[in-house]
């Protein structure tokens, strides 16, 4: 009897463990799952999600918890769950940087030519410019047309050889890391808008030139209803090189994530 009940002792912690592995993988996959453009958007419903989570780590546990599920025992369950919830999370904000990127760059062409008091229906959780709505949603259509939400799988993987299950995430080169892409996000960004930025630069200078010379004239009249055609007809002609560069930096950022 001694026997049997040591083997069922030994059965359940066995049960328990790998239970506790994939509840791991699940968490680390919501909170990557939660920002990930198209599946991480509001318009999503919350069923979908976390069908496709539960499906994704049923998939991945077989894999992933016979070779790391001694580190999984090892562990403390709090510390754990923190630390797939810190992962999953970084993940997860360095894809929707991407998306960002373009909702900066469509709030840069707002305000360079004048239409960012007009804000586009509620795709994101924030209030934001019609063109930067627009933009989000070119780069969220060619994110999931184009496949490349089923590269982030691939990463995921790769993300348990570097961060191992049971394993204390180095936060140092984490945060480094994360800044590093933030940085990267906005200067995409910046230089996305910089024609735009250019043409406002020119307006206003020009503006100011023809107040010097014309003190009654109301300039601005004149000035601001061809400074938003001249943004429009810009935007028309750019947005396809803007789509253009923008998918070149994601696919380039999928070859070198890490």
């Amino acid at each position: 009897m001694e026997v049997g009940g040591a083997l069922a002792l030994d059965d359940a912690s066995a049960i328990a463990t790998l239970l506790t592995g994939a509840v791991a993988i699940l968490l680390r996959l919501s909170a990557m799952m939660m920002f990930l453009p198209g599946i991480g958007e509001i318009g999503v419903p919350m069923r979908v999600r976390m069908t496709l989570i539960i499906a994704l780590t049923a998939a991945i546990s077989p894999v992933i918890l016979p070779v790391q599920l001694d580190a999984v025992a090892e562990i403390d369950l709090f510390a754990l769950l923190a630390f797939e919830g810190l992962i999953g999370f970084s993940l997860g904000f360095i894809f929707r940087l991407l998306v960002m990127a373009l909702s900066v760059t469509g709030t840069i062409i707002s305000q360079s030519a004048s239409l960012s008091q007009i804000f586009g229906p509620g795709f994101a959780q924030e209030p934001n410019p019609t063109i930067g709505t627009l933009l989000m949603v070119m780069g969220t259509a060619l994110f999931v047309t184009l496949d490349l939400h089923t590269y982030t799988v691939g990463l995921l993987m790769e993300s348990y050889t570097l961060f191992p299950l049971g394993d204390v995430p180095d936060t140092g080169a984490l945060s480094q890391w994360a800044t590093q892409q933030t940085a990267a996000a906005f200067s995409l960004a910046v230089s996305l808008a910089l024609p735009f930025i250019l043409i406002s630069f020119l307006y206003y200078l020009v503006l100011g030139l023809m107040n010097q010379a014309m003190p009654q004239m109301m300039v601005t009249f004149i000035g601001v209803p061809a400074n938003v055609l001249a943004g429009i007809v810009i935007l028309i002609l750019a947005i396809s090189t803007i789509a253009t560069v923008w998918l070149d930096v994601v696919k380039d950022g999928f070859g070198g994530f890490w």
